[in-house]
C-alpha cells in the first residue's frame, strides 16, 4: 500500500469515494486509498492510542478503536481534514461491559494487549460489531441508539464454535444479512449469518503461501473483498460473475 511502511490495523470502503480508508496504529494515521491501493492522501490522528479498527458510519463519519483502552471515537473526515485531534472527536463510548477484560503481560520486555480488535457497522440495524481478540475470544454489539447507558456493549453469540486462532477483522453485509469475520493466526475470513451459523470459510493465500498477519477487512460494493496485513500489504478478493 503506497504510503503505508507499518502497522495497517484495519480499513473499511467508502462507495461514495470508492476508496478505502487504512487505520495505522503507531504512529495514529489513518491513510486514504484508491482500491489498488494507490496513496491519496494521510490524515494524522493526534492524542489517539494504539488504534485497531476503522468503520465508515455515515457520509464523512466514522469510528475508530484503542485495543487496549476498548473506546470507540467518532471522528468527522470530509475531503479536507488532514488532521483530527482527540478533543475533536464527536462522542466517546466506553466499551466497559465487565465481561471485556484488557489482558497485560510482559513478554521479551514488550509489553503486549488483548483488547478490542476488530470493527464493523451496519447501517439497517444502526449497530456497530466489534470483537475481543482472544483470551477470552467474544463478539460485542454497539447499538448507536444506546451508547449513552453505562454498559453499552452486549455480546453478540458465543464464537467458540467457529474454530478460529483469533479475531482480527469484522466485516458485514448489510444486503445480504452476513458478516466476514477474518483470523490472522488462522489465515482464514468465514462467513456466517447475523446469529452466527457459518455459511462459508475462504483461506487465505498468496502465490501459494498463507496470508500472514491479516489485521482488517472490508468489502466494496461490488462485492470485492480487501484484506490488509502488517506491515502495509493489501489483498483483494475478486467477486467472480
Amino acid at each position: 500500500m503506497e504510503g503505508i511502511t507499518k502497522n495497517a490495523s484495519g480499513l473499511t470502503y467508502d462507495k461514495i469515494t470508492d476508496s478505502l480508508y487504512v487505520v495505522i496504529n503507531k504512529p495514529a494515521q489513518i491513510v486514504q486509498l484508491s482500491t489498488d491501493g494507490k496513496f491519496i492522501r494521510k490524515i494524522q490522528l493526534l492524542g489517539f492510542s494504539d488504534l485497531e479498527g476503522i468503520a465508515l458510519i455515515s457520509q464523512n463519519k466514522f469510528a475508530v478503536v484503542e485495543e487496549a483502552n476498548a473506546v470507540l471515537h467518532y471522528i468527522d473526515i470530509n475531503r479536507d481534514t488532514a488532521t483530527v485531534s482527540i478533543n475533536d472527536v464527536s462522542k466517546s463510548v466506553k466499551i466497559d461491559n465487565p465481561q471485556i477484560m484488557v489482558l497485560k503481560k510482559k513478554n521479551k520486555n514488550k509489553l503486549q494487549t488483548n483488547g478490542i480488535e476488530a470493527l464493523g457497522y451496519n447501517p439497517e440495524t444502526r449497530t456497530m460489531l466489534t470483537a475481543k481478540e482472544k483470551k477470552p475470544q467474544k463478539l460485542y454489539t454497539v447499538s448507536l441508539d444506546t451508547i449513552n447507558q453505562p454498559f453499552p456493549a452486549n455480546e453478540a453469540w458465543p464464537v467458540k464454535h467457529l474454530g478460529l486462532g483469533d479475531i482480527s477483522g469484522v466485516s458485514i453485509l448489510p444486503k445480504l444479512k452476513h458478516i466476514l469475520l477474518l483470523s490472522d493466526k488462522s489465515s482464514k475470513i468465514v462467513e456466517t449469518s447475523l446469529n452466527g451459523k457459518i455459511l462459508d470459510t475462504l483461506e487465505l493465500r498468496y502465490n501459494e503461501s498463507l496470508i500472514q498477519d491479516a489485521e482488517g477487512i472490508t468489502v466494496d460494493s461490488k462485492g470485492n473483498i480487501y484484506v490488509c496485513a502488517e506491515p502495509n500489504s493489501l489483498y483483494v478478493f475478486r467477486k467472480v460473475e
